[in-house]
């Protein structure tokens, strides 16, 4: 085995793919993914660590939790084994939306309720990073922090046209083309699936992932 000194090593990770409007996010260990909305936070993760599981079973209160010994201990990690289970989960979001992928150095000692107003109140995403960062250094630093995150934004017409055109439809010569073969989503052209490649026509509707657009009204606006 390459690198013996390493065996039983393991990472934790939290990961997140947004194709809108749909979140799609992963994680292994005690990484967390937060969703702040409305001025409110909540998990989209549940940890996999020893003191996790207790509180969920009813052994240990969230208070007894954040004093145990044991707080440490994981009970998935990346890479300690052949095989691992990941959480898998999915929602959609929403204009205003702001999403925090954190690993346990900034959960350890910063309470969500502060993440939130800091999520809020920062001037944009890398302030609101920043500021994270600095609480967790600020309240002992005991751990690797790291911090990312990300705010779902109003998208004006033309925006959602140029990333429609982008993935889905091809221009030859002075004709519009959208296939099916450029996305893994469920692909309408007025109502009716494709399943292939079909020429555009002046008011043709294509709906997918949430998505509806006119032809000629989104390409005349972008024009």
């Amino acid at each position: 085995m390459e690198h013996r000194e390493r065996s039983g090593m393991g990472t934790t990770v939290v990961a997140a793919l947004y194709d809108e409007p749909l979140l799609s996010f992963a994680h292994v260990g005690d990484s967390r993914l937060y969703l702040c909305r409305d001025r409110t936070i909540r998990p989209l993760t549940a940890d996999h660590s020893w003191v996790a599981e207790q509180v969920r079973q009813g052994f240990l209160s969230e208070e007894e939790a954040e004093r145990s010994p044991r707080r440490n201990i994981v009970t998935r990690a990346l890479g300690a084994e052949a095989t691992v289970d990941v959480s898998l989960g999915e929602l959609p979001l929403f204009p205003g939306d702001v999403l925090l992928l954190c690993s346990d150095g900034l959960t350890k000692d910063v309470r969500p309720s502060r993440i939130c107003g800091v999520l809020h109140e920062a001037e944009n995403v890398e302030a609101a990073a920043r500021r994270l960062i600095a609480l967790a250094n600020e309240a002992g630093g005991e751990d690797n922090t790291t911090v990312v995150v990300l705010a779902v934004r109003e998208q004006h017409h033309a925006g959602l046209w140029e990333r429609l055109r982008q993935r889905l439809i091809t221009r030859r010569q002075n004709a519009y083309f959208v296939s099916k073969a450029r996305t893994a989503k469920k692909l309408l052209v007025n109502g009716e699936e494709l399943t292939g490649e079909r020429e555009l026509r002046d008011k043709d509707r294509i709906d997918v992932a949430g998505v509806a657009l006119l032809f000629r009204a989104a390409r005349d606006k972008a024009a």
